[in-house]
């Protein structure tokens, strides 16, 4: 009997203390809610009571620092817990760790092979007659290499060393004999373009036989257009910096004897992308006119040949000075050769540099000026050729 009195006293007791620890709790207006839910519910409120007819919004821990906003699959019904006014509960803050640049994937572009361009580049020229001292000029072919359409109205972006031989000495058959002459300055080039037909050969293609594709006809002249300024750049920028522009004027006089009668309304063109973001290892893909599949001698500068190229990219280096912070040559594990000389370097279909050289010794180390070096020294310039 008295062991049951005792219980009960001790039960009452108890009662009592909690009773009064509650109606501390209700008095202290800071007092501290305790979230009865899993730690991935944040329960926010504002002054007012909770009503159960509400529903309370939740948030995943991991977006707190970067949500913008609630889904409906995050809404959440709180149990009416209390009638107490809840306090907003705010999560303490964590640090935030940098997360990995994630590449952008760009959809891949179909090339035109009517983009891709051979030239013949023929060159004012004097010399003094050694029987008359009379002087003579004349025009005189004596480049050829490749280039890329990168407007609808016909730009042409090739190497600078395609188009330049001013103030060069230059030995040349004229009339039968043998000169000496002054080369000084660009005339003109003529310009092929493959059928409006043909498929380019895709990579596989090129690795099993690189299949050729005959330019029966260089149908159009071009004029320079642009030259970069070199007065800002270092020695070895200059160098490196190889491209000029061309920009396709008229009809060669063979272009309409084959069928060339007129300029298109607009041209087939390569999409320039700078600021690529390659990675080592990377498929590129180029196209251009080389000179080993020339077919004899005497055809060497009227005919010409599409061949393609595939390999990987391996890296790029940047100048010393005006491209400090910005890639200028790409480096690539791609074989080429001569006559290839301004050919257009496509990743993903996109134009990301022009091949300007190999490694004697190693055709496979090639070299292309980088998109990103053209478009920092063209500016707004090269936005200005597309108008």
């Amino acid at each position: 009997m008295i062991r049951s009195i005792i219980l009960v006293l001790l039960f009452i007791a108890i009662l009592t203390i909690s009773a009064s620890i509650f109606s501390n709790l209700i008095k202290n207006n800071h007092a501290e809610i305790i979230n009865p839910y899993p730690p991935h519910i944040l329960i926010k409120s504002s002054s007012t009571p909770i009503n159960p007819s509400i529903d309370y919004k939740k948030e995943s821990r991991a977006d707190l620092s970067t949500s913008t906003g609630i889904s409906s699959d995050q809404i959440v019904k709180i149990p009416d817990i209390t009638k107490l006014n809840l306090p907003i509960i705010t999560p303490v803050p964590k640090p935030t760790s940098t997360l990995p640049q994630i590449k952008p994937i760009l959809p891949a572009k179909q090339i035109s092979p009517t983009s891709i361009v051979g030239l013949v580049c023929y060159f004012n020229y004097n010399y003094v007659d050694a029987n008359t001292g009379v002087i003579e000029k004349g025009t005189i072919a004596l480049s050829r290499g490749s280039g890329v359409i990168i407007t609808k109205n016909g730009h042409i972006l090739t190497n600078r060393h395609v188009i330049e031989r001013r103030s060069s000495k230059q030995i040349a058959i004229i009339n039968n004999q043998e000169k000496e002459i002054n080369v000084y300055d660009i005339n003109y080039c003529e310009v092929g373009i493959v059928p409006k037909e043909t498929t380019l050969p895709t990579p596989d293609l090129i690795r099993k036989i690189n299949p050729i594709v005959r330019v029966s006809v260089l149908g159009y002249v071009a004029k320079l257009a642009y030259e970069p300024n070199l007065t800002n750049l270092s020695a070895i920028e200059a160098e490196n910096l190889d491209f000029a522009i061309l920009k396709i004027t008229g009809l060669s006089e063979a272009g309409p004897i084959f069928g060339v009668t007129s300029l298109p309304a607009s041209f087939d063109y390569a999409e320039m992308l700078s600021n690529a973001i390659l990675e080592k290892n990377d498929e590129v893909i180029t196209y251009g006119f080389p000179g080993d599949v020339t077919e004899g001698t005497k055809s060497v500068w009227t005919t010409i040949y599409l061949t393609g190229s595939v390999g990987k990219y391996t890296g790029f280096f940047v100048g010393d000075k005006f491209f400090r912070e910005t890639p200028l040559v790409l480096d690539t594990e791609m074989e080429v050769y001569a006559g290839r000389s301004g050919s257009p370097l496509f990743w993903r279909g996109f134009l990301v540099g022009i091949v300007r050289s190999y490694d004697i010794g190693n055709r496979l180390n090639s070299h292309a000026v980088a998109m990103d070096a053209i478009q920092k020294i063209m500016g707004s310039e090269l936005d200005n050729l597309k108008h």
